[in-house]
């Protein structure tokens, strides 16, 4: 699979404090916890369940894409903040103004 993960793979739920992304093809769950306040923020810790990954599938390439789609899903239900997108942008633009 090597990091290819189509969006339709993955099933995105939120209970509480707790968000679970399903990757249907090999019954991975990724499970993390909601940070008060913060509702487009992903925790950097997650728990993996897996109960049968046939070769050819590691959990942890599976885990990561499932939170980068985690993270999508979250801007695409909350947004962003009109200020946060200015404030990167800026960001953005100064990483590459340099005088030689």
């Amino acid at each position: 699979m090597r990091g290819d993960y189509p969006s339709a793979d993955f099933v995105i739920a939120e209970h509480r404090e707790v968000r679970r992304v399903a990757h249907t093809p090999t019954g991975i769950v990724i499970e993390t916890a909601r940070i008060p306040g913060k509702p487009i923020a992903v925790s950097l810790t997650f728990k993996i369940e897996a109960d049968d990954c046939s070769a050819g599938v590691n959990p942890d390439e599976v885990a990561q894409a499932a939170l980068r789609h985690l993270r999508v899903w979250l801007i695409h239900r909350y947004g962003i903040p009109q200020a946060a997108r200015k404030s990167r942008a800026a960001q953005g633009r100064a990483w590459w103004r340099f005088r030689l």
